[in-house]
């Protein structure tokens, strides 16, 4: 088997139907996300020589019973009992694309301190690549490029607002989607992981 994400992934956000749609979700995507989320782990154990890998979480939508799913994702990170209180990176999808984001949701801890000390370091924001994106709300597909956000209003609110959220990384379009192997998947997914590896570490250090 090639773990490769296809036309026939993005489509499963069209299914009708939650009882139709979430065993496809679990044959088709949840494998790709145990491959790829493995991955990202051992990378992430590599780069920071860690003892173990982190957690890889895939989402089970347990507490979805009606509406289909508009998107599906796996975290990586937390501990073994979860992630949403923590820092961690996620891999996800819907219809529109693929994301990898180091993501702050879901009123993490320690989030002022955070949101505090990204204010303070908003040059490592400012300095990333072009094509870096942010996702402001999980539950939501909008999206902005890094170069039309405005950084210090989205900190801001991440302190100040407990409901706020944070997600930066990349997205990969279904339409004219560039990546068409294993290896694709795995510079892109390290090369956006590795860019904020250090943003991620400094926040994790309010959890020490």
């Amino acid at each position: 088997m090639e773990y490769i994400f296809t036309e026939e992934e993005f489509n499963l956000f069209n299914v009708k139907g939650l009882d139709t749609q979430m065993p496809m979700i679990r044959s088709k995507i949840q494998p790709l996300f145990r491959y790829y989320g493995r991955f990202v782990s051992e990378h992430i154990q590599t780069k920071l020589n860690l003892a173990e890998p982190l957690p890889v979480h895939v989402a089970k939508h347990i507490q979805r019973s009606v509406h289909e799913l508009e998107s599906t994702w796996c975290a990586i990170g937390g501990d073994n009992r979860g992630y949403k209180k923590y820092p961690h990176f996620q891999i996800g999808i819907n219809g529109e694309y693929l994301f990898i984001m180091l993501s702050f949701i879901d009123n993490i801890l320690y989030q002022k301190d955070i949101a505090k000390l990204f204010q303070s370091d908003i040059e490592a924001f400012q300095s990333l690549p072009e094509d870096i994106t942010i996702i402001p709300d999980h539950t939501k597909l909008a999206y902005e490029s890094i170069l039309e956000a405005d950084l210090e209003k989205l900190f801001e609110r991440l302190e100040k607002v407990k409901s706020a959220e944070f997600m930066i990384g990349r997205i990969e379009p279904k339409i004219n989607h560039q990546l068409q192997s294993e290896e694709d998947y795995k510079v892109w997914l390290a090369k956006t992981v590795d860019e904020f590896l250090p943003m991620y570490q400094k926040a994790m250090k309010f959890y020490e």
